[in-house]
């Protein structure tokens, strides 16, 4: 048990100073090359139009990434005019559509391999990016809960 909430306490707070994704990551351009939309083509950061973007890593079989997402929707309901909210997972499209069916996740799903978030650096479920309107990485969240998501709430304030 205790290592159950150690483990939920980590993923729903903003990573570590010391965290290597943190310091690989932050600052940097977030690459979206090679993602597919729902229609199977490629997505580029031209289709966010200039606004601040949180991007969710998530998968299907992810019990913390089934936890959050409440909080992503609520998240989305409240920032949507003004924050572009994209959820990416290396889960097939069959699986992502009956996993839809069964819970609410409004957010636009991307699709990639699992070797593609690998190389990026992504080896923790479910992750949270906040990106400045140049795709530029800000702040990198592990699952969102109530307190984390007043937290990325701030953070979207300082973007706009």
């Amino acid at each position: 048990m205790a290592l159950l909430l150690a483990y939920q306490s980590y993923f729903t707070q903003t990573l570590d100073k010391r965290d290597p994704l943190l310091s690989k990551l932050s600052g940097k351009k977030f690459s979206i090359e090679n993602l597919k939309d729902e229609n199977s083509k490629n997505f580029s950061f031209e289709n966010l139009n200039g606004k601040p973007v949180m991007v969710n890593i998530w998968f299907t079989k992810c019990q913390p990434c089934i936890q959050e997402l409440p909080y992503l929707n609520k998240l989305k309901e409240k920032w949507n005019s003004q924050i572009t909210f994209i959820a990416i997972t290396f889960d097939n499209e069959e699986d992502i559509r009956k996993f839809l069916i069964n819970h609410k996740f409004n957010y636009l799903h991307l699709n990639t391999n699992y070797e593609n978030l690998e190389r990026f650096g992504i080896y923790k479920y479910p992750l949270n990016f906040i990106l400045d309107k140049n795709g530029n990485i800000k702040k990198i969240y592990g699952g969102i809960d109530e307190d984390s998501s007043a937290n990325v709430e701030k953070d979207f304030e300082k973007l706009l």
